[in-house]
């Protein structure tokens, strides 16, 4: 099997103090007693719970909370005043322990509910009800009745990115009807006034979406050649690449009925995909320009709309794989995380690729795992793995194991044109875990530095803890090139750097010392009356060059870390960065709805960018 790791594995997360502190801070950046803070975390089917942790701020807005080892989480803050204004700080994403986090309000609006036109056309509204995504990713749930007039509650707890919000309804059966996204609506002091002097009344604060009307949609799974009809196949449907699924079956004679939305301006597209035990999957896309039935491409006739589909199945040709322990045995304790890319045929044979399904397996005993009934337009499929906390300890001598990591580990990927097996070996017995200390230039721990190995595809990397220490899991016996930096202290690179080939799983502890940067991208922005421009973001436009050395390839993607930020007041920036005779970067300036992009290579530090 020549399958490869590829891509970013967010490796083993170090972190000596399971300890998160942080604050709440209102808009004008002052200390807020009293908020809720809320914590979340994604759970992993097969494995563990989603985990949802509340809790107020005390004095001077400070709060602290134990997280768990393994899990990715999130956070926000919400408080309500005197008013029954709520004020919510954005998102915070990949919390950390030992890092101080600070949640800084940015949103602020009234109580308000959420009116659902048109929406008796699918049913009795009362009998209906709303299921929030609280967290962003349907981690948090919270449902919300709704009136016969089609109205519901807008929960409190409730942020509004800047991406809206998406809701589902339910029918009485606490099926799926329809899925919908509200953005949040921000209050106008004029809008209010008018309304005011027209006496009209308050500014109504409520949220509407105008639900589309239900139409039909006939479906017929049959079997490629033949035409037998398949009963009994699953149908799971989709609007707007939502990972929430609306299902059907299909009766004895392999067809269904599926009561979808009509195209509308909240709908743009819809997808389907058929699953059957035995057979391999199938797929459809549609939206209001083409549709694309089992990856064979098709523009729509506004004057003949599709009323029917037809999905011809063939035998399944499942993945296979195992999930090997340092002794050559099956583990348990384990699942996988898996997605799928699918591509969509042209006439002349041009095919694009667009994101498909994804999913968990769970491992069997024997450390065994099956991955069916996929599409056979499949362009890429990806698994990594996530262990137990108790198989991951079993990993390493007592007392000795590192802290689960919170990312999948050992990714990989197939690819039809290589023609390989339809398999995925997950072997610890090719790994080699290895610890680090990362020092900066005064010898002093540098607390999350960015870590990285990297060789020809493979990139592994993660970011060190609060002590300046970290871990990766690597190839043994591969050579590649190891780098670690931080943005205000310097970077570490080592070429090559060869992983041991030798029967020790763990490590010896490698210690990388941080060296100042010796080049900065140094300048000011003007607007065209030669002003300072405050608050131009900057940041890199990517590279160019022919250079196939991992050193440059490693410069290169520090070097996109490192170019970015902001003018200070007098419009002037400095920002580190990695020179390399063989690479040209790019870097953007962005200021309103004007941008700029210069060539590092051709100018010197002092810069003078007109917008």
């Amino acid at each position: 099997m020549s399958l490869l790791p590829l891509l970013l594995l967010g490796c083993l997360t170090q972190a000596p103090n399971p300890l998160l502190r942080g604050r709440v801070l209102d808009s004008q950046g002052r200390p807020r007693e009293g908020a809720e803070v809320f914590v979340v975390s994604p759970g992993v089917p097969g494995l563990r719970e989603p985990e949802v942790l509340r809790l107020r701020s005390g004095k001077r807005g400070r709060f602290r909370l134990r997280l768990g080892q393994g899990r990715m989480y999130w956070a926000w803050s919400h408080f309500r005043d005197e008013k029954g204004i709520h004020h919510f700080s954005g998102y915070e994403r990949g919390l950390r322990p030992g890092k101080l986090l600070t949640l800084r309000e940015v949103q602020a609006r009234p109580s308000q509910r959420l009116r659902l036109k048109k929406l008796a056309a699918w049913g009795k509204p009362s009998a209906m009800q709303v299921a929030w995504n609280l967290d962003g990713r349907w981690g948090w749930i919270q449902k919300t009745p709704i009136d016969a007039g089609g109205v519901t509650k807008v929960p409190d707890e409730l942020y509004f990115g800047s991406w809206g919000v998406w809701f589902r309804v339910l029918g009485a059966d606490g099926k799926i009807l329809l899925q919908g996204k509200v953005f949040h609506k921000k209050r106008s002091l004029a809008r209010a006034l008018w309304k005011g002097l027209l006496g009209k009344g308050k500014d109504d604060p409520s949220l509407s979406f105008f639900c589309p009307k239900p139409t039909s949609l006939s479906i017929r799974v049959e079997t490629k050649g033949s035409k037998e009809p398949i009963p009994g196949a699953r149908l799971l449907y989709r609007t707007e690449s939502e990972p929430g699924f609306c299902r059907a079956e299909t009766d004895g004679k392999g067809r269904a009925i599926l009561r979808v939305p009509e195209f509308h301006r909240s709908y743009r597209s819809l997808e389907i995909f058929v699953v059957k035990e035995g057979w391999a999957g199938a797929n459809a896309f549609f939206n209001q320009e083409r549709r694309s039935i089992q990856g064979v491409f098709q523009k729509n006739d506004p004057k003949k709309p599709v009323r029917e589909v037809v999905f011809s199945l063939v035998r399944d040709q499942p993945f296979r794989g195992k999930v090997l322990g340092l002794q050559g045995k099956g583990l348990t304790g384990a699942v996988i995380r898996w997605n799928i890319s699918l591509y969509e045929r042209k006439k002349d044979g041009a095919t694009w690729g667009r994101s498909g399904r994804s999913g968990y397996t769970k491992v069997g005993k024997d450390g065994s795992f099956e991955l069916s009934q996929i599409p056979n337009n499949l362009t890429r499929m990806k698994a990594s793995l996530l262990l137990s906390a108790e198989t991951w300890a079993s990993l390493f001598e007592e007392g000795k194991a590192p802290p689960l990591p919170r990312e999948p580990l050992l990714p990989l990927e197939w690819m039809p044109y290589r023609k390989t097996p339809r398999e995925f070996t997950f072997d610890f017995r090719e790994q080699r875990v290895q610890p680090f200390q990362v020092l900066g230039p005064d010898g002093a721990p540098a607390a999350f530095a960015r870590l990285r190995w990297q060789a020809g595809s493979k990139r592994l990397g993660d970011l060190t803890g609060r002590r300046g220490r970290g871990f990766l899991m690597l190839p043994k016996g591969e050579e590649g090139v190891l780098f670690a930096y931080r943005e205000d202290l310097g970077f570490s690179l080592e070429e090559p750097a060869e992983v041991p080939a030798g029967e020790r799983f763990l490590l010896p502890q490698k210690t990388l010392n941080l060296k100042p940067f010796k080049t900065y991208l140094r300048g000011k922005v003007l607007d065209r009356l030669g002003r300072p421009l405050a608050g131009v973001r900057i940041s890199g436009a990517g590279w160019s060059g022919n250079s196939m050395r991992p050193r440059d390839h490693a410069f290169a993607e520090m070097n996109y870390t490192l170019l970015k930020g902001a003018t200070a007041k007098d419009g002037t920036f400095s920002l580190p960065y990695l020179e390399s005779p063989n690479l040209e970067f790019r870097v953007r300036f962005f200021w309103k709805n004007r941008s700029k992009i210069i060539k590092i290579r051709e100018i010197g530090e002092d810069l003078e960018i007109r917008l």
